[in-house]
């Protein structure tokens, strides 16, 4: 009896482990009629990688740390990634090409969400997906650049705190206008500007040609006459605002030089005679601006202005070109085509390092005076000038007397960004005073308790009268 139970457990156990086998088996086996699911890597990049790969711009936010960017290739799928700890909390932020609006849910988690509601995120259809403890996600989709996004956080998770997280992150592309006619309000027939046209129709024999101008460039431009005070408390800040909206309606446009022009002319036309003698200033410093926002330290700055850029990092060589474009048709030096030849005060700063010394400076604009200090946020006037170029990599004395000394001797005429000029207030043939050459005819310098950073036109008698040289150490 007991040989016979023992060789029925033995043959029970055998039954089992064959069905365990063909089930393991089974499970191996891809489905019926379909190929194996492709593999799923992951190519670590950096943020200008993650934009070539993808075409997709992502960025952390300004105070985030830990910030991982790359890219996710599922057979011919391609989702760009961000991870970033903020807060305490860790995120990885998700976007995809897609025309999914059904907001599936793209943030790779892989447990099961408890709770799920439907809200929205800076006008764009959302979801936000929510587990029990503390885990979740919130999946959004914009339709004008058929992009699928998710942010995803696995700790304290909530509607509220979801949405503004992605709000922090998502800067909606805008939605392009019509151009509209200049010319007496007459309608402009739909057609493809060709070379030298600079964005005009070709008329019909024996009718004049209509232009056309761009409303968004052209409503930069206008703020940028309304609003933009060089000099003065905070001019700094609006300065990087309004580069960074120029240099995003340039990405995001895809306008050609030429179109610039005409949209610049117009603009131009439209103001009084003081008015566009003072733009051509106020767009010195706003180009200025632009070259440092173009930077690895721009993104700073446009944080402390409180501008969220939709296409940033920027290419330096796309921002000389709407720049160029936009010097060229307010100075009413453009004709038929577009030239590469520039008029009307525009000051270029060549060397890279001179670029970031000159734009950290003007992000010190109103800092406060205090004797022997030299940063991070209040100088005295060699500290100042000590403090920017110490900042961006270049060795300088910390005296203005021994900075009189060092570098190389500049000639007035041959000033460039960057240079520092030396000031004798004293009459005894002895550097007292120190600024940093700005382009223009100007510089920027810490002066005392009453005057705290600040940029001054060199032809002030106050100081004119003083000059006693330059030096460069760029």
């Amino acid at each position: 009896m007991k040989k016979l139970i023992i060789l029925i457990l033995l043959l029970s156990l055998c039954l089992t482990l064959c069905a365990c086998k063909k089930a393991e088996e089974k499970q191996d086996e891809p489905a019926s009629g379909s190929d194996d699911a492709p593999a799923v890597s992951v190519t670590d990049t950096d943020k200008s990688g993650l934009a070539l790969l993808t075409g997709i711009s992502l960025s952390a936010p300004a105070k985030a740390v830990d910030i991982g960017y790359a890219v996710i290739t599922h057979g011919t799928s391609e989702t760009a990634r961000v991870k970033y700890s903020l807060g305490g909390s860790d995120y990885e932020l998700r976007a995809t090409k897609s025309d999914d609006s059904a907001l599936t849910d793209i943030s790779g988690f892989d447990g099961l969400w408890s709770e799920t509601s439907d809200t929205q995120v800076e006008g764009c259809p959302a979801r936000v997906r929510l587990t029990a403890d503390g885990k979740g996600s919130v999946t959004w989709y914009e339709s004008a650049s058929s992009l699928l996004y998710s942010l995803y956080t696995g700790k304290d998770a909530s509607a509220d705190s979801l949405v503004s997280a992605a709000e922090n992150v998502f800067v909606p592309t805008p939605v392009s206008t019509t151009p509209e006619p200049v010319s007496g309000g007459a309608e402009t027939a739909a057609g493809t500007a060709g070379s030298g046209t600079g964005g005009t129709t070709e008329p019909d024999s024996g009718t004049p040609a209509v232009v056309t101008v761009d409303s968004e460039l052209t409503a930069i431009l206008q703020d940028i006459s309304d609003n933009y005070h060089p000099a003065t408390a905070g001019s700094s800040l609006t300065a990087a605002r309004l580069a960074g909206q120029i240099l995003d309606w340039y990405a995001s446009s895809s306008k050609d030089p030429g179109e610039v022009v005409t949209t610049a002319s117009a603009f131009s036309d439209s103001l009084d005679s003081e008015k566009a003698a003072l733009f051509g200033e106020q767009l010195d410093a706003v180009y200025d601006s632009a070259t440092y926002v173009c930077s690895d330290s721009g993104w700073d700055l446009l944080d402390d202005a409180g501008y969220k850029p939709r296409h940033w990092p920027w290419d330096s060589a796309e921002m000389e070109t709407v720049f160029a474009a936009i010097y060229s048709g307010t100075h009413n030096t453009y004709t038929s085509e577009y030239s590469d030849e520039v008029e009307g005060g525009i000051t270029p700063i060549e060397d890279e390092t001179a670029k970031f010394i000159v734009g950290f400076a003007k992000n010190l604009e109103g800092a406060p005076y205090e004797y022997g200090a030299a940063g991070p946020d209040k100088f005295d006037n060699s500290g100042f000038v000590y403090y920017c170029f110490r900042e961006n990599g270049v060795d300088i004395p910390r005296r203005t007397s021994e900075m009189y000394a060092g570098g190389q001797e500049i000639a007035e005429a041959d000033l460039m960004p960057g240079d520092l000029v030396f000031y004798d207030f004293s009459g005894g043939g002895t550097a007292t005073y120190v600024g940093i050459y700005v382009g223009s005819g100007s510089f920027i310098a810490e002066n005392n308790e009453n005057n705290p950073v600040n940029i001054y036109n060199m032809s002030y008698d106050y100081f004119s009268g003083a000059y006693l040289g330059a030096r460069r150490y760029w």
